[in-house]
């Protein structure tokens, strides 16, 4: 049977949690079957007095969701589907090959010469927990974490050219050598490299990136739960995960797609014609257990909106 999809694309996934909360309140279903944003907003609805998302796995109509790590299993609540999303630094190696920390931000060379995402949602709160992590602050203790977010008001925030989280924008500015850097994740790394921009590289910070990955999860009195699940387990297999040559895709867009090897069944399938620079910029799954740091998403969800109201008082935005 064929099976139309809906799909709603937005870079402010904030937008979704904000409509299901005041469907749900308002005594109406929600209008989206299934959420696929990033780990901290299922944390978010999880923590609402009562939670808004659905217990389903393990499922009989998921079964790919048992060949996810560990790691990215949140069940039974939801599963990841991206491997390796993190919030950081895009920048030219040439102009600015100085950009090895999040601390790096701060030198004078970039005046003018870096984009940064508006406040608001884990695109920020990503680099703020990594600039606290580089300043040898800990997030999770807030005169520590109002340390860290005065370094960027203070330090980071004269740098800045213009705050956007159009990524059309900050390819222009940055293919034209308008700015060095642009803070957006690491998939527009790996897109423009593959289009052919081959000094673009992503700062992969000496202190530490943090883990944003999209997790999938369906929320409460959702109107088609069954198609939810199989489009869970769709968007797990093999082709969605690893889109095959007769999806017709481009090298950049393949790669923005792909967002690295979510589990040991899934590794046999990377590209030949990639398979030289793959894990120059997807993480191997060593190196996920190992280099890359999770975040303490309850804690994250409780404090985020005092964060962001300070930084965005503290420049302006």
């Amino acid at each position: 049977m064929d099976i139309t999809l809906n799909y709603q694309a937005s870079q402010a996934p904030s937008t979704y949690i904000t409509n299901l909360y005041t469907a749900l309140q308002s005594g109406n279903p929600p209008s989206l079957d299934v959420m696929a944003i990033e780990e901290n907003y299922l944390a978010e609805a999880l923590s609402q007095a009562e939670p808004v998302a659905e217990e389903f796995l393990p499922s009989g109509l998921v079964p790919n969701a048992d060949r996810v790590m560990e790691m990215f299993q949140a069940f039974p609540h939801g599963v990841g589907f991206q491997a390796s999303a993190s919030p950081g630094i895009v920048y030219d190696r040439e102009r600015a090959p100085y950009l090895t920390d999040w601390q790096n931000l701060a030198d004078e060379r970039l005046r003018g010469r870096l984009t940064m995402p508006v406040p608001g949602d884990i695109t920020v709160g990503g680099m703020l927990l990594g600039i606290a992590s580089s300043l040898g602050l800990d997030y999770k203790v807030p005169e520590q974490m109002t340390e860290a977010i005065d370094f960027f008001i203070e330090r980071i925030h004269p740098n800045v050219l213009q705050y956007t989280n159009d990524n059309a924008t900050m390819q222009q500015l940055l293919r034209g050598g308008v700015v060095d850097a642009v803070g957006f994740w690491n998939s527009l790394a790996r897109m423009e490299f593959l289009n052919g921009q081959t000094n673009t590289a992503f700062m992969i910070a000496e202190s530490g990136q943090y883990l944003a990955n999209g997790y999938m999860w369906i929320p409460k009195g959702t109107p088609h739960p069954v198609l939810a699940q199989i489009f869970v387990n769709w968007r797990l297999s093999d082709e969605a995960q690893f889109p095959p040559e007769s999806w017709g895709l481009e090298p950049g867009p393949w790669a923005e797609l792909n967002e690295g090897i979510i589990g040991e069944s899934y590794a046999e399938l990377v590209p030949e014609w990639f398979a030289e620079d793959y894990f120059s910029y997807y993480p191997t799954t060593e190196q996920l257990t190992a280099n890359y740091k999770s975040v303490d998403w309850d804690y994250y969800a409780e404090h985020v909106g005092e964060w962001m109201d300070y930084l965005s008082q503290g420049i302006g935005q």
